[in-house]
């Protein structure tokens, strides 16, 4: 039996702020974060003297730059630029066109791997809109910076919601990658037997999944993983039939030894995953919180 309460008293529940929710809601991945916070913000008001919303000061000091579900990249405050900026840094490689009236609005902080720019207006609020590649008009994508990273966190950001969200801090990291061919079909049923079994093996955490066929039939597949013991997060893809291929990438703290992949990739012998000897590894040491966005 517990200890008698005191009468007139109640349990209390700590409290969390909305942010604070938000970010239990995300697996964190890749090690240690880059934290130049004051730095970064001396930097960005020396250029623009619009004040940043509070919104994207939230967000910053609850997730930091770094990249939502391995697919948005947020960028830190020395990186913000608005778009008309962006654009006129690119015009020397070919053109941009005739500017639209919003360019110098709206400032750029975050991107899509597809190309996706999200931005919010210097004149005031915190609603983010997204600019789709390729698009020359804008849209609405979330009415303020935490409906953004809620959006982030149920997985809608273009496709099939994820298995568990996850972020990655800007970082200094270890990438890896390895590529191979081979004459074995890494269907889907294959490729999650392979996952279960490194879950039992080393608790590796499955994170996303997708499966397609491409055209003319070849089946392909992914799958993301998360490596609590290296602390990684790794990316494993498919192609099936006549040129079948099979590619992982692995990023994670730095000093993530290229072994540790290695046996990743081979310890699944038995289910028919080619062996690696010929495969070729490409290992560099990144920084991710300046990958160039």
């Amino acid at each position: 039996m517990g200890a008698p309460r005191v009468a007139g008293t109640r349990a209390t529940v700590p409290f969390m702020t909305p942010w604070e929710a938000l970010r239990e809601r995300f697996l964190f991945t890749g090690g240690e974060a880059v934290e130049r916070r004051d730095e970064w913000l001396t930097t960005y008001r020396a250029r623009y003297p619009a004040p940043l919303p509070a919104g994207y000061l939230d967000l910053l000091d609850t997730f930091g730059p770094g990249t939502f579900v391995g697919f948005l990249h947020v960028v830190p405050p020395h990186r913000l630029a608005t778009y008309g900026d962006r654009m006129r840094s690119v015009a020397v490689a070919g053109g941009v066109g005739d500017p639209a009236p919003w360019w110098d609005r709206k400032m750029v902080f975050a991107r899509t791997d597809n190309g996706d720019a999200l931005m919010w207006d210097i004149g005031g609020g915190d609603a983010v809109e997204i600019l789709c590649d390729g698009e020359e008009e804008l849209e609405p994508f979330a009415g303020s910076f935490e409906a953004f990273v809620r959006t982030c966190a149920d997985g809608k950001l273009g496709g099939e919601p994820v298995v568990r969200p996850w972020f990655t801090p800007a970082r200094r990291s270890q990438y890896v990658r390895l590529r191979f061919q081979g004459d074995r079909l890494p269907h889907a049923a294959a490729m999650d037997a392979w996952c279960e079994q490194q879950g039992q093996a080393l608790g590796v955490v499955l994170l996303d999944r997708g499966d397609s066929t491409e055209e003319g039939g070849a089946p392909w597949c992914t799958r993301v993983l998360h490596v609590p013991g290296a602390d990684a997060v790794v990316h494993v893809q498919g192609v099936g039939g006549r040129n079948c291929w099979w590619d992982v990438h692995a990023s994670g703290a730095a000093g993530f030894p290229e072994r540790d992949v290695r046996e990743l990739v081979t310890s699944g012998g038995e289910l028919g995953w080619p062996e690696s000897a010929g495969a070729a590894f490409d290992t560099a040491e990144r920084d991710v919180h300046d990958p160039g966005y």
